[in-house]
């Protein structure tokens, strides 16, 4: 409901702003009134001042998430917006990442291997990827706090892995992993598949998560003809250049937990999908967190606003003429 009152509040000012941008390009003196490129000279000042505010609105809000503590206690209402920071508790067995080994609660790895005959995007290439997930609480100071959902993993660093051993690693996993056959890269993009965030079983073994390979991937490793075959399969990863990458949040982690509190039973949603594209879990405290955003903020604010300044005033230059030459040139007759 936030998210939809948010967006229509947004297209009311886009409109708004709309409105006032063509009202003065139509007062220049040096173009003629109900011209064919008001309406889009106007959209694009537009979309350069709306941009820019969202952009300062960014900036006020990670301005105010940096003076207020994140704080865990049952003063939280249900469906409130949440924001609060603690260690990463997994309850239960712990999850081994399938390239690295590196003991994990939270992770989503993938492989490619690029064409030699292209050089397209990863979505032509022959590819696998997935996510998992164990059981999970906050430990924030004496509070614990259930964590259901799968967050997005876009809030963590990937990092690329390599080696013989990274190539052993992965054929047990191809070989011991319940495969999710697709027919082309757009839907192994987990973020287009049904929201599976949402669907993720939790759990530490093979049968858990999200494993997907698309029709390329299965021809060029022979599944699930090779199926629980690990040294067959090593073989043929052998036989081309993957690249291995995975995003990893281990046990014990300082981390930021954003989402949305549910009362009954207690716990803190982190799962990702339309209507809660917020909710994440971020490496690192609340104040590092913000400290990022702030800058990021700024370094938006600062570069929308320049191109937006440097737009309105080749456009208001001399009254308009500017704009007048370049349609001229273009052979606009005005």
């Amino acid at each position: 409901m936030r998210t939809t009152v948010g967006c229509l509040v947004w297209i009311l000012v886009f409109v708004a702003v709309l409105l006032l941008e063509r009202d003065q390009l139509q007062r220049l003196p040096a173009l003629p009134r109900d011209t064919l490129l008001d309406g889009p000279l106007a959209a694009l000042l537009t979309l350069g001042v709306t941009l820019t505010a969202g952009s300062l609105l960014g900036l006020l809000q990670a301005l105010w998430q940096r003076l207020r503590p994140a704080t865990a206690g049952t003063h939280w209402r249900d469906g409130e917006a949440v924001r609060v920071g603690g260690v990463l508790e997994p309850v239960g067995p712990v999850l081994q990442a399938p390239f690295s080994g590196r003991p994990a609660a939270y992770l989503s790895y993938s492989a490619h291997a690029p064409q030699r005959s292209h050089e397209g995007s990863v979505a032509q290439d022959p590819h696998f990827r997935g996510l998992q997930h164990v059981p999970c609480r906050l430990r924030a100071g004496t509070a614990r706090i259930e964590l259901r959902g799968f967050p997005s993993p876009r809030a963590v660093d990937e990092q690329a892995v390599d080696g013989p051993e990274v190539e052993r690693a992965a054929a047990r996993h191809l070989a011991r992993t319940p495969w999710q056959h697709t027919p082309d890269i757009a839907s192994v993009d987990l973020g287009a598949l049904g929201n599976p965030f949402a669907t993720a079983t939790a759990g530490a073994g093979p049968d858990a998560g999200v494993h997907l390979i698309n029709a390329l991937a299965a021809e060029t490793l022979g599944l699930p003809g090779l199926a629980g075959q690990e040294a067959a399969l090593l073989q043929r990863l052998r036989q081309r250049r993957w690249h291995f990458k995975e995003r990893v949040l281990a046990p014990g982690a300082p981390v930021t937990a954003v989402g949305t509190w549910r009362a009954d039973p207690p716990h803190l949603d982190i799962g990702y999908g339309a209507a809660s594209a917020g909710h994440a879990l971020h490496p690192g405290r609340p104040e590092q967190l913000a400290t990022r955003q702030i800058g990021i903020a700024v370094a938006f604010v600062l570069v929308l606003g320049a191109l937006t300044a440097a737009a309105h005033a080749l456009v208001w230059h001399q009254g308009g003429a500017l704009v007048r030459t370049a349609g001229e040139a273009l052979g606009i007759a005005w």
